[in-house]
């Protein structure tokens, strides 16, 4: 890239955010004899890319890109382009052996958009496998220390109770029977105890959840642990927590953070993030909501708020239609509790309706951003 003012350019987070929302870029044919303009998207997992709009195959992996070039580099490659548009703006993602055997060219808009993805992809090149290293070795001498710690009589394996007791002392909520149940299926001695390969595996199966693998990867920026400044950004862009100072930051890290390597370093690892967003300081219900202070003492009536049921509906409950109309209406005469039915909709998007039934279907995200609008234009 050009040169960079580290201290003016913008975090690798806001990069693959820019990069997630998508961006108006020029491709070149492989035969470059055309080019067309299309709209280039990073996915919300970050593992691939994808052009619109496509009558192929139009999506590109992030794990077989090798490099990503620009500038002089690229200089000859867009000789026919650079009459009308600038060499800053030009991007030649590389893929295959020995330098690329093929390649994904494309002219960005601006110079800034060509920055955002050029140091985007860059980064995530950089950061593949950093999670799986950085889980055999911080995670792994962590999980060592732990097991170590329970194994009472020094044998190198720890039974069933053991394990049960251990896994309570790392906060792992887990019923005993889910505890037993994974125990099993991780025992491949079949000897009743786990030794310590085993106890690693059996904690990464039970502890390890992929929605929190994604956060750490779209927002850490070495996609396996945030340091000081990922998890102040994490904090005050993604938790909705803008006031979060940086010595809140730090505190949160030296307490979630199970490891001294961590600490040390003031990172979180996953471990760490899934203990914060697991804690009460996670949680996105506030702490300081949770004290009663008005009057209590009057009689059920003085406190009436006006709810509604199955707000959704226009209709009977067994065949009428959903519509956020419903909701807005029900604002509007001072309603202050509407009911959401919530229900997976395809392709994992949430929807609302009344279960089971031949109710029509409307989207949640429809529905929480017509209460967001109206909840308080007739209540206080």
């Amino acid at each position: 890239m050009a040169d960079e003012n580290e201290n003016s350019a913008p975090s690798v987070q806001d990069c693959w955010k820019a990069m997630q929302h998508g961006s108006k870029m020029i491709k070149l044919d492989v035969n470059r004899k055309g080019h067309h303009k299309k709209t280039f998207v990073l996915d919300k997992e970050m593992t691939e890319i994808r052009y619109e709009p496509s009558k192929k195959n139009s999506r590109f992996k992030i794990d077989k890109m090798t490099e990503i070039q620009f500038g002089d580099s690229v200089k000859d490659l867009f000789q026919g382009f650079l009459k009308k548009h600038s060499l800053e703006n030009c991007i030649s993602i590389k893929f295959g052996n020995n330098g690329g055997s093929a390649a994904l060219n494309v002219v960005a808009e601006s110079r800034e958009v060509a920055d955002f993805w050029i140091r985007g992809l860059q980064k995530l090149i950089i950061n593949r496998g950093n999670l799986e290293k950085e889980d055999k070795e911080n995670r792994d001498q962590w999980l060592v220390e732990a097991f170590e710690k329970f194994d009472k009589n020094k044998d190198g394996s720890l039974g069933l109770k053991e394990v049960q007791r251990l896994v309570e002392a790392l906060n792992v909520s887990m019923s005993p029977s889910q505890v037993k149940k994974k125990f099993k299926e991780v025992n491949t001695d079949g000897d009743a105890a786990l030794n310590k390969d085993e106890f690693a595996t059996f904690f990464k199966t039970i502890s390890t959840r992929k929605e929190i693998v994604d956060l750490m990867k779209q927002n850490s920026s070495n996609g396996a642990h945030m340091n000081e400044d990922d998890f102040h950004y994490f904090v005050t862009n993604v938790q909705g927590m803008p006031n979060a100072s940086r010595e809140y930051c730090l505190d949160m890290i030296l307490t979630h953070e199970p490891t001294e390597t961590g600490k040390r370093r003031h990172e979180l690892g996953i471990d760490g993030l899934t203990s914060y967003l697991k804690s009460p300081e996670g949680d996105i219900f506030d702490p300081a909501h949770d004290k009663i202070y008005q009057d209590m003492t009057h009689p059920l009536t003085h406190y009436y708020i006006a709810s509604s049921h199955n707000t959704y509906l226009l209709q009977d409950q067994l065949r009428g239609q959903s519509s956020v109309d419903a909701y807005i209406n029900a604002l509007k005469k001072g309603c202050r509790c509407v009911e959401l039915d919530c229900w997976d909709g395809d392709n994992g998007e949430p929807i609302v309706y009344h279960g089971h039934t031949l109710t029509s279907k409307i989207l949640f995200k429809d529905v929480i951003e017509a209460v967001n609008r109206y909840a308080f234009e007739v209540s206080e």
